[in-house]
């Protein structure tokens, strides 16, 4: 495949350049190249990205990939229509039984058409939290985290961790010699214990801001250890509701373009109607785009990851930055060498959008996967206009 006349996002910033994939594999990237006997793809008026990573997702469309193989596959059939490409289930599920069903039911799915599997967050009961919600506090060893994952972390991408629950520490060395990231999340910690996870070998921040204990300027707390801390990278749920724009604004203005990770913490509300849901044994409220418990809390997330950069855009940020946070820093992230930037060598996953950000191709391989006039799917039902596979108001 040939992919001929976009703005490509390559170093930093947007070029003309064509790009060449071939075996599924980015081959050549450079001006002017000439078609072969391949497909060619004329991206002419619009943004090229490698594809989308999200690293913290719950779900989607009424399930949530911690309810079986089959749920995990509504998802990695649906991610692409927002330009995520690879994602890392997500599970907050209170004890290891729940968790290591969890992980079974992801692994019998994985290799699914659409949006690969990259892994598993595992948003574990390593919490402390004295708020009512948060009532589990589960110290973190070997041996129960061993349990949870049915003693094999091959695929484990991510655990989080509260730094002040006894055995942390070791705990953080030993995960991380384990290949695992270290993330520290769902906590009441201290800034000394956010920089002693660090030392330890921590290097991420679980949707910063959500889970932790809100910022007091008279205590030295995890939020500002965060923002101080340049060795962690800190996940960011931008779709305005989460976090508001100027905690957005800095976060990246203390740790940098480079250290910030937007996901979407999406969970079954992505693509539901709103209305009154159970999820899990609680009562959630989706109304206005947040999903809340009714005495109004933030539960989780519902808005795609490419309505999250428009979000970003209408912030302020640049296009630049914006490349830089969704398109390349979850990738560094994890670790992840194959995807997250447009360069030879990398796995062919593009995606082509328009200017002001909305999707127009998807590319996975060197196949196209999702192309908005392809699949523009219209259907009315009481009242409710579905273009594409996402709800809006007729």
């Amino acid at each position: 495949m040939l992919i001929q006349n976009g703005s490509v996002f390559y170093d930093g910033g947007f070029h003309q350049k064509d790009i060449r994939i071939r075996n599924g594999v980015m081959e050549e990237i450079g001006p002017c190249l000439t078609a072969g006997d391949e497909e060619v793809v004329d991206a002419s008026g619009c943004l090229v990205f490698a594809g989308f990573l999200d690293t913290h997702i719950h779900g989607c469309n009424g399930s949530e990939c911690n309810e079986g193989p089959e749920a995990v596959r509504k998802a990695c059939a649906l991610l692409p229509n927002y330009g995520v490409t690879g994602f890392i289930p997500t599970f907050s599920l209170p004890d290891a039984e729940t968790v290591r069903r969890a992980v079974q039911g992801v692994r019998a799915a994985k290799g699914c058409p659409g949006a690969e599997v990259l892994g598993m967050h595992l948003d574990s009961p390593f919490r402390y939290r004295t708020i009512a919600y948060y009532n589990i506090k589960v110290p973190p060893t070997r041996e129960y985290t061993l349990e949870m994952t049915d003693h094999d972390l091959s695929d484990i991408r991510i655990i989080s961790c509260a730094p002040e629950l006894p055995g942390s520490m070791e705990w953080f060395r030993w995960i991380t010699d384990q290949g695992v990231v270290g993330e520290v999340g769902h906590t009441e910690c201290t800034a000394d214990q956010v920089k002693e996870a660090a030392d330890n070998g921590a290097t991420l921040l679980n949707h910063f801001y959500n889970g932790f204990a809100p910022m007091d300027h008279h205590v030295s707390g995890a939020l500002a250890g965060g923002l101080l801390e340049d060795r962690m990278y800190a996940q960011l749920t931008c779709d305005g509701i989460h976090v508001a724009e100027a905690f957005v604004k800095l976060t990246v203005r203390a740790k940098g373009i480079h250290r910030v990770v937007p996901v979407t913490d999406c969970s079954q509300f992505l693509g539901m109607p709103e209305g009154r849901y159970m999820r899990r044994d609680k009562e959630v409220i989706f109304k206005d785009g947040a999903a809340r418990d009714p005495n109004g809390k933030l539960v989780t997330g519902a808005h795609p990851f490419d309505e999250n950069m428009r979000t970003l855009r209408s912030m302020g940020f640049s296009l630049e930055e914006i490349g830089t946070m969704c398109g390349e820093n979850p990738a560094k992230s994890i670790g992840e060498t194959h995807r997250g930037k447009v360069e030879r060598g990398r796995k062919g996953d593009l995606v082509l959008m328009t200017p002001d950000l909305f999707v127009q191709k998807t590319i996975m391989d060197g196949k196209v996967v999702y192309d908005r006039e392809r699949d523009k799917l219209v259907l009315r039902h009481h009242d409710i206009l579905i273009i594409g596979g996402r709800p809006c108001a007729s």
